[in-house]
């Protein structure tokens, strides 16, 4: 899969919002699952943004610290 285009990011209940993110598709695949009964199926995308406005940084840095974990 390859594009490009614009995304959201919004966090449930939380009122968190990030819009008009642009962004193009640099790595697209399918994750192996373990059981084979498993009609569901997961894929990993990772994105290079664009280029963001002060505030969609701010707001992009806010969801990574709050939002995401570390390994």
């Amino acid at each position: 899969m390859s594009g490009s285009g614009e995304l959201a990011i919004s966090v449930g209940n939380s009122g968190y919002y990030l819009g008009s993110v642009p962004y193009q598709i640099i790595s697209d695949f399918e994750l192996v699952d373990e059981n084979p009964f498993s009609s569901i199926s997961m894929r990993v995308c990772g994105v290079a943004f664009g280029e963001l406005t002060a505030e969609q940084i701010a707001l992009l840095d806010y969801f990574i610290e709050n939002y995401t974990l570390e390994e």
